[in-house]
Protein backbone atom coordinates (compact mmCIF):
# COMPACT_ATOMS: atom_id res chain seq x y z
CA UNK A 1 0.00 0.00 0.00
CA UNK A 2 1.29 3.37 -1.58
CA UNK A 3 0.45 6.85 0.82
CA UNK A 4 -1.07 9.84 -1.13
CA UNK A 5 1.34 12.85 -1.17
CA UNK A 6 -1.44 15.04 -1.49
CA UNK A 7 -4.74 13.82 0.76
CA UNK A 8 -2.93 11.34 2.87
CA UNK A 9 -4.94 8.11 1.86
CA UNK A 10 -3.71 4.72 1.46
CA UNK A 11 -4.13 3.39 -2.10
CA UNK A 12 -2.65 0.65 -4.12
CA UNK A 13 -0.62 2.07 -6.81
CA UNK A 14 0.47 0.32 -10.47
CA UNK A 15 3.79 0.85 -8.97
CA UNK A 16 5.52 0.54 -5.78
CA UNK A 17 6.50 4.14 -5.61
CA UNK A 18 3.50 5.89 -6.89
CA UNK A 19 3.04 9.04 -5.26
CA UNK A 20 -0.36 10.28 -5.75
CA UNK A 21 -4.17 8.14 -5.57
CA UNK A 22 -5.15 10.08 -8.73
CA UNK A 23 -4.84 11.99 -12.04
CA UNK A 24 -6.26 15.28 -9.89
CA UNK A 25 -3.79 14.60 -6.79
CA UNK A 26 -1.02 14.26 -9.15
CA UNK A 27 -1.60 17.17 -10.60
CA UNK A 28 -1.84 18.99 -6.88
CA UNK A 29 1.85 17.74 -6.39
CA UNK A 30 3.12 18.72 -9.48
CA UNK A 31 1.93 22.32 -9.26
CA UNK A 32 3.14 22.12 -5.89
CA UNK A 33 6.61 20.76 -6.59
CA UNK A 34 6.97 23.06 -9.19
CA UNK A 35 6.26 26.03 -6.96
CA UNK A 36 8.33 24.44 -4.55
CA UNK A 37 11.06 24.37 -6.85
CA UNK A 38 10.84 28.04 -7.61
CA UNK A 39 9.64 29.65 -4.07
CA UNK A 40 13.03 31.49 -4.57
CA UNK A 41 12.04 32.95 -7.59
CA UNK A 42 9.16 35.25 -7.33
CA UNK A 43 6.86 35.88 -10.11
CA UNK A 44 5.27 39.19 -8.67
CA UNK A 45 5.68 41.90 -6.56
CA UNK A 46 3.22 43.83 -4.15
CA UNK A 47 2.18 47.11 -4.60
CA UNK A 48 1.74 48.84 -1.25
CA UNK A 49 -0.50 51.13 -2.02
CA UNK A 50 -3.08 49.07 -4.13
CA UNK A 51 -2.52 45.70 -2.94
CA UNK A 52 -2.18 44.42 -6.10
CA UNK A 53 0.28 40.92 -6.97
CA UNK A 54 2.32 42.76 -10.01
CA UNK A 55 3.18 39.93 -12.04
CA UNK A 56 6.94 40.37 -13.00
CA UNK A 57 7.08 38.68 -16.36
CA UNK A 58 6.11 40.90 -19.21
CA UNK A 59 2.72 40.28 -20.17
CA UNK A 60 1.40 37.48 -22.92
CA UNK A 61 -1.21 38.95 -24.65
CA UNK A 62 -2.48 42.54 -25.40
CA UNK A 63 -4.43 42.59 -22.18
CA UNK A 64 -1.92 42.39 -20.61
CA UNK A 65 -2.16 39.34 -18.62
CA UNK A 66 1.03 36.96 -17.61
CA UNK A 67 1.17 33.31 -18.64
CA UNK A 68 3.67 30.93 -16.99
CA UNK A 69 4.89 27.27 -17.98
CA UNK A 70 4.37 24.95 -15.50
CA UNK A 71 6.38 21.63 -16.47
CA UNK A 72 4.49 18.74 -17.32
CA UNK A 73 1.35 21.43 -18.58
CA UNK A 74 0.44 23.95 -21.19
CA UNK A 75 1.28 27.63 -20.70
CA UNK A 76 -1.31 28.96 -17.83
CA UNK A 77 -2.43 32.54 -17.19
CA UNK A 78 -0.88 33.43 -13.54
CA UNK A 79 -3.74 34.93 -12.02
CA UNK A 80 -5.89 32.15 -13.07
CA UNK A 81 -3.28 29.66 -11.44
CA UNK A 82 -3.28 31.71 -8.37
CA UNK A 83 -6.77 31.68 -7.81
CA UNK A 84 -7.51 27.83 -8.99
CA UNK A 85 -4.21 27.54 -5.55
CA UNK A 86 -6.20 29.12 -3.37
CA UNK A 87 -10.15 28.68 -4.26
CA UNK A 88 -10.12 25.75 -6.71
CA UNK A 89 -10.80 25.60 -10.05
CA UNK A 90 -12.67 28.64 -12.08
CA UNK A 91 -16.68 27.46 -12.09
CA UNK A 92 -18.47 26.46 -15.06
CA UNK A 93 -19.06 29.33 -17.86
CA UNK A 94 -17.69 31.87 -15.85
CA UNK A 95 -14.27 34.25 -16.25
CA UNK A 96 -12.07 36.00 -13.77
CA UNK A 97 -12.89 39.56 -13.65
CA UNK A 98 -9.73 41.99 -12.15
CA UNK A 99 -11.72 43.61 -9.66
CA UNK A 100 -8.73 46.12 -9.24
CA UNK A 101 -8.61 46.64 -13.18
CA UNK A 102 -4.97 45.76 -12.99
CA UNK A 103 -4.04 43.02 -15.62
CA UNK A 104 -0.92 42.24 -14.18
CA UNK A 105 -2.47 41.86 -11.10
CA UNK A 106 -2.55 37.81 -9.61
CA UNK A 107 -4.27 38.71 -6.11
CA UNK A 108 -6.62 35.69 -5.65
CA UNK A 109 -8.50 38.55 -3.80
CA UNK A 110 -8.71 41.06 -6.80
CA UNK A 111 -10.20 38.47 -8.20
CA UNK A 112 -14.35 37.50 -9.30
CA UNK A 113 -15.33 34.40 -11.45
CA UNK A 114 -18.24 36.26 -13.79
CA UNK A 115 -19.74 35.84 -17.23
CA UNK A 116 -18.33 37.02 -19.62
CA UNK A 117 -21.05 39.78 -20.21
CA UNK A 118 -20.29 40.85 -16.95
CA UNK A 119 -16.73 40.98 -17.46
CA UNK A 120 -16.94 43.16 -21.15
CA UNK A 121 -19.14 45.58 -19.47
CA UNK A 122 -17.04 46.27 -16.27
CA UNK A 123 -13.99 46.27 -18.98
CA UNK A 124 -11.57 48.73 -19.63
CA UNK A 125 -12.63 49.27 -22.82
CA UNK A 126 -16.01 50.48 -21.85
CA UNK A 127 -16.75 53.74 -22.84
CA UNK A 128 -19.56 55.09 -21.34
CA UNK A 129 -20.11 54.62 -17.38
CA UNK A 130 -23.84 53.72 -16.04
CA UNK A 131 -24.87 56.99 -15.85
CA UNK A 132 -23.80 57.60 -19.54
CA UNK A 133 -25.87 54.88 -20.51
CA UNK A 134 -28.76 55.57 -18.60
CA UNK A 135 -28.82 59.73 -19.70
CA UNK A 136 -28.56 57.73 -23.44
CA UNK A 137 -31.66 55.83 -22.73
CA UNK A 138 -33.23 59.08 -21.38
CA UNK A 139 -32.28 61.00 -24.09
CA UNK A 140 -33.78 58.57 -26.68
CA UNK A 141 -37.56 59.39 -25.30
CA UNK A 142 -36.41 63.42 -26.14
CA UNK A 143 -37.36 62.94 -29.70
CA UNK A 144 -33.28 64.06 -30.30
CA UNK A 145 -31.91 61.35 -33.10
CA UNK A 146 -29.24 58.57 -32.23
CA UNK A 147 -26.92 60.90 -34.30
CA UNK A 148 -27.31 63.79 -31.79
CA UNK A 149 -26.70 62.12 -28.78
CA UNK A 150 -23.93 59.93 -30.36
CA UNK A 151 -21.70 62.76 -31.35
CA UNK A 152 -23.02 64.18 -27.59
CA UNK A 153 -20.90 61.33 -26.39
CA UNK A 154 -18.49 60.68 -28.96
CA UNK A 155 -19.60 56.94 -29.68
CA UNK A 156 -20.81 55.51 -33.11
CA UNK A 157 -24.60 55.83 -33.94
CA UNK A 158 -24.68 52.19 -33.91
CA UNK A 159 -23.94 51.95 -30.34
CA UNK A 160 -26.78 54.54 -29.06
CA UNK A 161 -29.11 52.92 -31.47
CA UNK A 162 -28.40 49.37 -29.33
CA UNK A 163 -28.32 50.91 -26.16
CA UNK A 164 -31.86 52.86 -26.74
CA UNK A 165 -32.93 49.15 -28.31
CA UNK A 166 -31.57 47.69 -24.85
CA UNK A 167 -29.39 45.13 -27.18
CA UNK A 168 -25.59 46.43 -25.62
CA UNK A 169 -25.83 47.65 -21.80
CA UNK A 170 -28.55 45.57 -20.42
CA UNK A 171 -29.42 46.39 -17.11
CA UNK A 172 -27.59 43.64 -15.01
Amino acid sequence: MNTCQICKIEFKGRYKDSLYCSKSCQIKGMIEGSLRARENRPKFEIDPITNCWNALRAPSNKYGHTKIKIPGFRRKYLHVMMWEQRNGPVPEGKELDHTCKNPRCCNPDHLEPVTNQINVYRGKSTKLTTEQVEEIRRLGTTGLTHKEIAQRFNVDRSNVTGIIAGKFRKVM
